[in-house]
């Protein structure tokens, strides 16, 4: 009698393991496929995008895309987070996170290269990263520029990137009285256009002006005065400008987004749509 009421609590244990994981299994596949829908639901124009390009390329992007291009039967450089990553994004930032959700998780050195392909402002660097994994295309959109920071944080692991400026700024711009008034959180800009030029500045305790870069008939204008400020204004249109860190203006992540591919040699931009970015990649 003993022995089988032994064997009936293992029994149980195994019962209940499997139960476990077949309703935990269950549970994850439902969050992926509304995951799924919801993204599609959004950005439909990108299924269209990735049914163009041929069978099996490699899409360069940040691994919160990756799942889906994978869906579509493309591959991605990475399709989730390394566990430094997903510990200080999701488990300490976001309080909501399930390791399990995302396994299996991306070696370190690989979320590192993606995210030094972006913020590096040497092209050929990029393109190196971008051989290494075969990689021909090159997926971005406006979100990733607020997320600018924890691409520095793969990269550097240093956590106190928000203490450095690490993040990128939108402002919209107002003209008021030609001077044009932004609608930024921190800090105010002004930005005045004479003869043509733009001159940027921003107010802290007084107004200083700071290095302002723009576009005009393809050629890069840049306006430089002396200071020790580390941020740079970079105008895209009349009616949006970004606040840049200086190490990050013509990092390839901005020039994708804000500059049009400026200067890019091995970077074609074959759609835009709403804020997201598809480029081909040459090599």
């Amino acid at each position: 009698m003993k022995h089988r009421g032994v064997l009936f609590l293992l029994f149980s244990l195994i019962l209940l393991t499997i139960t476990w994981y077949a309703v935990s299994t269950l549970e994850k596949e439902e969050r992926k496929t509304k995951s799924f829908k919801i993204f599609f639901e959004n950005y439909p124009w990108i299924k269209e995008w990735v049914e163009e390009i041929p069978p099996n390329s490699t899409i360069m992007a940040w691994w919160d895309y990756g799942k889906y291009f994978e869906k579509l039967g493309a591959r991605s450089v990475v399709k989730a987070p390394s566990k430094s990553l997903l510990i200080s994004v999701a488990c300490i930032r976001l309080k909501t996170c399930k390791e399990s959700d995302l396994e299996p998780l991306e070696p370190e050195r690989k979320i590192k290269d993606v995210a030094r392909f972006f913020l590096t402002s040497n092209e050929s660097e990029a393109v190196c990263i971008a051989k290494k994994y075969n990689a021909t295309y090159v997926f971005t959109s406006f979100i990733e520029l607020s997320k600018v920071g924890w691409y520095y944080f793969a990269l550097t692991e240093d956590r106190n990137f928000y203490i450095r400026n690490i993040h990128i700024i939108p402002c919209e711009l107002k003209n008021i009285s030609n001077t044009y008034i932004s609608s930024c959180i921190e800090p105010r800009l002004y930005v005045k256009k004479i003869r043509s030029k733009y001159i940027a500045s921003i107010e802290d305790g007084e107004k200083v002006e700071l290095k302002t870069i723009y576009l005009k008939d393809n050629k890069l204008e840049v306006y430089n005065p002396e200071n020790k400020v580390n941020l740079t204004v970079i105008i895209q249109n009349s009616r949006r400008a970004f606040l840049v860190p200086k190490n990050l203006e013509m990092s390839i992540l901005v020039r994708l987004i804000v500059l049009n591919g400026y200067a890019l040699q091995h970077f074609e931009k074959i759609h835009e749509k709403n804020g997201t970015f598809f480029y081909k990649l040459s090599y």
